[in-house]
């Protein structure tokens, strides 16, 4: 199987996005719509930028962890591979990870983000590339 349906298939709580989609240049607040992200047309402001590295434990964090129970939902080996296999369609360093997470917490969770969904906890990471975008995202509900 392929990275994206396999991070879908095995996390085992909520709903979970992931989305590709062509990127040339444009506002991003139009990516972040096209990858259904953002509730309003201030959804940008609600992310911050991080390195591919912070990038990595975010995904691996939100995806081994329902957000509104912490709870494991996946292995951690096993997320962290997916997410690797992901990141590695993202290559070179003129790609932008973005994340409405905050920093994560020496257990490697965090108690804080910015909604970019109507789910009551959501978190993930938006990449950009120059001529691809893509997000891995979850949403889980209490």
């Amino acid at each position: 199987m392929s990275p994206l349906s396999d991070i879908i298939l095995k996390r085992a709580a909520g709903f979970v996005r992931v989305n590709l989609v062509s990127h040339s240049n444009e506002p991003l607040t139009a990516t972040l719509r096209r990858l259904g992200l953002g509730i309003d047309e201030t959804a940008d402001r609600s992310l911050r930028e991080i390195r591919r590295s912070e990038a990595k434990n975010t995904l691996v964090s939100v995806l081994t962890t329902d957000m509104a129970y912490s709870t494991e939902v996946m292995p951690r080996n096993e997320a962290a591979a997916l997410v690797d296999r992901f990141l590695d369609m993202f290559p070179g360093e003129e790609t932008r990870f973005l994340t409405n997470v905050a920093q994560l917490e020496d257990s490697g969770h965090s108690s804080s983000w910015s909604s970019m969904t109507i789910s009551t906890f959501d978190g993930g990471v938006v990449c950009i590339s120059t001529s691809i975008a893509g997000c891995i995202w979850v949403e889980d509900e209490d």
